[in-house]
């Protein structure tokens, strides 16, 4: 026991300590706190504020729970033995949404975001983190584009929120998030004032590849059934999921059964929580293609009366989570006829392979 407890003081005296810094948060906003080496421990002195640490290890992401909290306290302990222990007082207005214990506070943009349209915000370096401060915003990286994410807002808001961003070299990137749809900025470049180039992550396969595989998906025998809907005279279903190393392609049938042209406007596939909420626009993961195909010549952009189509589209392989669904709509241009019907991960998991061979 006397081994046990001088082990201990050992270690605690062996921390170096970094105390008296004041931290200050709200429930809107998200503060980032980056450090030398990795996090290994972290206190929050009561369950008035809340945090978790990124993917980087090095950031710890911090707020308010509610409003008007009281005083509370906030300890970190480092990969390098450092201690860091911070007074936490709430404010509403926040002096800084980042800091760094080696270069101290990291100055904050203001980004102005709308609803109407999307801001997108590219790096110099793939994204490895980003955090939102409250509800208001809604943001996603998209899967084949490594440095950009994109951020708008769910409705219009007046109190401030926040945004920030951590790319892969822990650069940090923090943005007071403002509402106003006449002054969003559509596009923010990140880390250099010189234009930015997409860095994509996909096209290990060529278009000619794309095409090939499509077109075999296109001519597989149907294997679903009464995955679909069926209104207005119009059929919209899934026909056949099928896989290719790590590719996923979904087969879908469009029929018009009317003598009324369709004009397709878009096909939008989401991921989202099959039980509807108050939230449910938040927890919405939408799926950006990285092919799409149309099995027949004349296209499937207008279904004219009496008329079926195939639509291929093709994913990054993935899996759905069992309270959560895999979700297909599509929108008629100048029209009213939207369709939608959604798939769980049962359905998802019957997906078959393509060999080898029919791609060749």
């Amino acid at each position: 026991m006397k081994r046990i407890i001088s082990l201990y003081v050992l270690f605690i005296t062996s921390l170096w300590s970094v105390s008296g810094a004041e931290l200050l948060l709200n429930e809107r906003q998200q503060v980032l706190l980056k450090f030398p080496s990795a996090i290994r421990y972290a206190d929050f002195g009561n369950g008035d504020i809340t945090g978790k640490i990124l993917q980087t290890k090095r950031v710890l992401r911090v707020k308010g729970k509610f409003a008007h909290f009281g005083v509370t306290s906030l300890s970190v302990i480092t990969a390098d033995g450092q201690y860091y222990e911070f007074l936490v007082r709430y404010a509403d207005t926040l002096p800084y949404l980042a800091w760094d214990a080696q270069m101290g506070r990291i100055p904050a943009d203001t980004l102005w975001v709308g609803s109407g349209k999307t801001t997108h915000l590219i790096a110099t370096q793939p994204v490895a983190d980003y955090v939102l401060g409250n509800d208001t915003l809604i943001a996603m990286q998209d899967k084949q584009i490594d440095n950009m994410i994109k951020v708008k807002a769910l409705e219009p808001f007046v109190a401030p929120s926040s945004l920030s961003l951590v790319d892969a070299t822990d650069s940090v990137y923090c943005f007071v998030a403002l509402f106003d749809d006449t002054r969003q900025e559509l596009t923010r470049r990140l880390g250099s004032s010189e234009p930015v180039c997409a860095l994509f992550n996909d096209r290990d396969l060529n278009e000619t590849e794309f095409d090939k595989l499509s077109h075999d998906v296109s001519v597989q025998k149907n294997f679903l059934s009464n995955l679909g809907t069926y209104q207005h005279k119009m059929e919209f279903s899934l026909t056949g999921i099928f896989s290719y190393n790590d590719l996923i392609f979904f087969k879908l049938h469009l029929h018009n059964a009317s003598q009324i042209d369709y004009a397709v406007d878009f096909v939008k596939m989401y991921i989202r929580d099959r039980k509807s909420g108050k939230k449910v626009a938040v927890q919405e993961e939408e799926l950006t293609p990285l092919f799409t195909y149309c099995a027949q010549e004349s296209g499937c952009d207008l279904l004219q009366g009496d008329e079926s189509v195939d639509l291929i589209l093709c994913f990054r392989r993935f899996t759905l989570p069992e309270k959560r669904g895999l979700y297909f709509e599509m929108f008629e241009r100048n029209g009213g006829r939207h369709l939608r019907f959604q798939i769980t991960s049962k359905s998802l998991l019957k997906s078959r392979k393509i060999s080898l061979n029919n791609h060749q």
